[in-house]
């Protein structure tokens, strides 16, 4: 699972694409 935070400013990414 790719974490990437620059694609969605709008909430963390890392939390949500774990």
């Amino acid at each position: 699972m790719p974490a990437i935070v620059i694609e969605r400013p709008n909430l963390p990414t890392e939390m949500r694409d774990a």
